[in-house]
């Protein structure tokens, strides 16, 4: 069944976020769709996008005020899995049912190659992400999925018995990105392991800003502290935060009048070799220090994003089942 907004309350939170890509995904709804005042685990209430069909699960996704977006998905799916899929599980009801009762069907761990299913997101804001993803099996405590940014190198597995509510690890598992190129690209896999299924019931988008790569702390004005506590020694602002980078000190006035009357091609030589007498400079210049020469500047290191191509071969795909399997039909797979 679904709903419709009845809250002014909610529908002003909603006008608040609109600008933003926030998005709610279910994947299949053979148990129905939840309503826009649910906000699942993160508690991100408004429009939910309903995926159905299986692979490749091509859609534009609109927003939470329902608005459209560039946004769009598509999957590719290896192994065995059947795509849509449902189970009545006795712990789950209401929305937590529509959400978690029906979902992807990645497949069984132990074909060759082992089943997964990986989910691209185009079209984002070149910005970072909370991605909340849903991987939880209605129909056997035993089954557990291992989710990750494609690519990474990190991954989580999560699975369980339905523990009354959200758990992080058990119905859902959390992960941070960065749409670069406008991309992000989820893999959820089945681990391997023969008899295992993994699963996918939905996602939560929410965008935290920033750019992809990092630029430092922004400048700051006036009498404003900045925000890493890193304040400029020259009255230069904020300096710059990334690990390595260090502002050029600046040369004393007398050293900068000093070297303007040194010829273009001896100013490196004098200024080496030749210091300004400080016994004829202002009162408040004679004690201080010698600078030192100013130590190289360090480049921040930059962050390679490897094409999927080179990270692993995905080979055929699956086409859409037209009906759901039962729970001994799934296990006997």
């Amino acid at each position: 069944m679904r709903f419709r907004l009845s809250s002014a309350l909610t529908i002003a939170a909603l006008a608040g976020v609109a600008h933003a890509q926030n998005f709610n995904i279910d994947v299949s709804d053979l148990t129905g769709s939840p309503a826009n005042t649910y906000g699942a685990a993160t508690g991100q209430v408004g429009h939910w996008n309903v995926l159905t069909g299986g692979p490749p699960y091509a859609a534009s996704l609109n927003n939470l005020a329902n608005a459209p977006t560039t946004v769009t998905t598509n999957v590719v799916a290896v192994g065995n899995g059947t795509g849509d899929f449902s189970f009545n599980n006795p712990g789950t009801g209401g929305n937590d049912e529509f959400l978690m009762d029906d979902m992807q069907d990645v497949g069984n761990g132990g074909t060759v190659p082992p089943s997964e299913t990986t989910w691209t997101f185009s079209g984002l804001n070149p910005v970072n992400y909370d991605i909340t993803v849903y991987s939880w099996a209605p129909d056997n405590a035993t089954f557990v999925s291992t989710i990750s940014e494609c690519g990474s190198g990190v991954a989580q597995v999560c699975g369980g018995a339905w523990p009354g509510g959200f758990v992080a690890g058990t119905t859902h598992v959390q992960l941070s990105a960065c749409a670069t190129g406008g991309t992000i690209e989820i893999c959820v896999n089945s681990g391997a392991v023969s008899g295992n299924f993994s699963s996918v019931n939905g996602y939560q988008f929410t965008e935290t800003g920033g750019t992809c790569g990092g630029s430092g702390t922004p400048q700051c004005f006036g009498s404003a502290s900045c925000p890493c506590g890193n304040n400029s020694t020259n009255n230069g602002g904020c300096d710059n935060s990334l690990a390595g980078v260090r502002r050029r000190p600046a040369l004393l006035r007398s050293e900068r009048r000093a070297l303007r009357h040194v010829p273009a091609g001896r100013q490196h030589h004098e200024h080496r070799h030749r210091q300004p007498d400080r016994r004829q400079l202002a009162p408040d210049l004679r004690h201080r220090p010698e600078r030192r020469e100013p130590r190289p500047r360090q480049h921040a290191l930059l962050s390679v994003v490897v094409p999927r191509s080179e990270r692993r071969t995905v080979r055929g795909g699956l086409q859409p089942v037209e009906r759901p399997l039962g729970h001994l039909e799934r296990m006997m797979r």
